[in-house]
């Protein structure tokens, strides 16, 4: 898929209502998280909006990819542009009334862990026979946008960002985000000796890349649950054991039988 044109609006046609006015997103008063140079708020009973100057749009092109790709179901994307007047980016999109997979776990049987696994492990599978890109990086062939290549903006660049056409190149640019944060020379030594030992031969596979339960939103539907996905923002081709491992990572202090299930799906 290549880059979509911005900005990007969505046909009237499927639009539950107007779209929100700058105006009306900065002074929406139904704040749902903020975190330095990003807000997510509620605009009315339609729109959520994601706006900020650290918003990257990328994340909207992921969605768009993902619903066009698959049959999983992630929020609605009705507008996506940035303004010169505040220096901030704007995602609006549909405000999905369900619950984090978070807030209900530990409220839910074996029996219903098991089902929302099994969809999650259905998610999975779709992603993962998105064919292949040929390499590393985001969609439009560019950089990923995984913190662990995260730069400041002076360097970032193919060295450590990607894309990459190969897994050792991969590999390489992480010991160089690894020496880019000060630490150990010596125990990058360690890293350019094993790396190619241990992480060699996976294939770049489309990956969501922060599978936590506050990114899965449940909706009861009869017996069953509807799963959305949201948080798109660094997602792209990453190497086939990334998702497993980010979400291994995510489960934190391991507080609850949560990293029991991640094997699952």
């Amino acid at each position: 898929m290549a880059s979509i044109q911005l900005p990007y609006f969505a046909a009237s046609e499927i639009l539950p209502s107007a779209l929100p006015t700058t105006e009306a997103i900065e002074n929406s008063q139904d704040m749902l998280s903020e975190s330095s140079g990003r807000k997510i708020v509620r605009v009315g009973c339609h729109f959520v909006v994601k706006y900020g100057s650290c918003v990257t749009l990328i994340e909207c092109e992921n969605m768009l990819f993902v619903s066009q790709s698959t049959k999983i179901r992630v929020p609605r994307v009705y507008a996506i542009y940035s303004s010169s007047q505040t220096g901030a980016n704007y995602i609006v999109m549909e405000n999905i009334v369900a619950d984090t997979l978070d807030s209900r776990w530990r409220s839910l049987s074996t029996a219903q862990k098991e089902k929302i696994c099994t969809q999650l492990r259905h998610i999975c599978d779709q992603l993962r026979s998105i064919p292949s890109s040929g390499y590393f990086g985001s969609l439009g062939k560019r950089g990923l946008e995984d913190p662990v290549f995260w730069t400041g903006n002076e360097i970032r660049s193919g060295l450590i960002g990607g894309p990459f056409e190969t897994e050792d190149e991969l590999n390489d640019a992480m010991i160089q985000k690894y020496l880019y944060n000060n630490l150990p020379a010596q125990k990058a030594e360690f890293y350019r000796s094993a790396f190619p030992i241990v992480l060699k031969d996976h294939q770049p596979v489309f990956t969501h890349c922060d599978f936590q339960r506050k990114n899965i939103l449940v909706r009861d539907v009869g017996d069953g649950y509807s799963l959305i996905i949201i948080d798109w923002e660094a997602s792209g081709w990453y190497p086939s054991y990334w998702e497993f491992a980010n979400a291994m990572f995510a489960c934190g202090r391991w507080e609850d039988d949560w990293s029991f299930w991640v094997y699952k799906f």
